[in-house]
């Protein structure tokens, strides 16, 4: 689940591959065409998923593609709440979560995109060159997300994030 109640910089009107597999709350990145496809510790990472598009659930054209738009949100800056998805199914509950459950998170931790498209605070920092500077390459780190403001507990999972896509 992702709270954007605060005040946030978003992208919400962006298409989602047709193939993709997004849970709320988890990065994101654009493909080739600009779409919306879900991220990993190697891509650039473009904000976190504001919907679903899984098999518990699709936001983006419904159960049957009987409606909606094709469209999803992202969250792209400023202070965001993620926590785990539960999804009820005939078989029972499923409990997703959009970080890494079995890290501890610290206030301060810094964050990035891990390589099974999770929030994480494990060092998995990707670079790249962006340009260079006076004849100097810059890099930045691709999977970088944001900081820890509130760090999930076993009674509270819920984590703020300071996100900075």
């Amino acid at each position: 689940m992702l709270n954007f109640k605060r005040k946030v910089l978003e992208d919400c009107e962006r298409d989602v591959d047709s193939s993709a597999t997004i849970y709320m709350g988890r990065p994101v990145k654009l493909d080739s065409d600009g779409d919306v496809v879900e991220a990993i510790n190697t891509d650039l990472v473009y904000g976190l998923a504001e919907g679903d598009k899984n098999t518990y659930r699709d936001d983006t054209y419904g159960e049957f593609a009987a409606f909606g738009s094709g469209k999803m949100g992202v969250a792209k800056r400023g202070i965001v709440t993620i926590e785990p998805s539960v999804y009820e199914t005939v078989a029972g509950a499923t409990t997703i979560y959009p970080y890494d459950e079995n890290l501890t998170y610290a206030v301060q931790d810094k964050l990035y995109a891990n390589a099974s498209g999770l929030v994480s605070n494990a060092s998995v920092q990707n670079f790249s060159a962006d340009g260079a500077v006076d004849g100097v390459s810059q890099y930045i780190c691709t999977n970088f997300l944001g900081r820890v403001v509130k760090a999930p507990t076993s009674t509270d999972p819920k984590m703020d994030i300071d996100l900075m896509c």
